[in-house]
């Protein structure tokens, strides 16, 4: 019987997480959260799957269950940790990729600039800056990446 619908994670400030999730399937399901919406907060980029019965962060840690929901983002590993020289997360997407999690999302460092970011699964280690120009519809992995917000 399926679980009714529940709150998986808050951030309070005023704020709601938004979120993007992809599933193998079969069984896990990989998740990126904001701590908001860029226009309003500061965001960082967080990480959270689902095996198994628990919840993982980026690192492997056990965060819980579905009976601990709803969690803090901030109990979540960042996958982009906010500064204003790097400026505000917000996760595009999130796809498997022979099944490793793959993230795009864009950094705001004014509304006007949006600088690309993918980040791969070993996500605190192997995140690589990709500025992309306007217009510019390349393939980075297994997503399309579109300048379009």
């Amino acid at each position: 019987m399926p679980l009714p619908p529940d709150t998986i994670v808050v951030f309070g400030h005023g704020q709601r997480p938004y979120a993007k999730y992809a599933g193998d399937g079969r069984s896990r399901i990989h998740g990126i959260f904001t701590n908001g919406h860029p226009s309003s907060f500061k965001n960082s980029l967080f990480y959270m799957r689902y095996e198994n019965s628990g919840l993982f962060a980026a690192s492997g840690r056990r965060l819980g269950s579905l009976r601990s929901v709803p969690l803090n983002v901030t109990d979540l590993d960042p996958i982009y940790r906010f500064s204003n020289r790097g400026g505000r997360a917000w996760g595009h997407d999130i796809a498997l990729e022979d099944g490793k999690p793959r993230v795009a999302a864009t950094l705001r460092v004014t509304p006007a600039q949006a600088v690309y970011l993918t980040a791969a699964q070993s996500f605190a280690s192997d995140i690589r800056l990709l500025v992309r120009a306007p217009g510019d519809r390349r393939k980075l992995g297994a997503l399309a990446v579109d300048d379009g917000l």
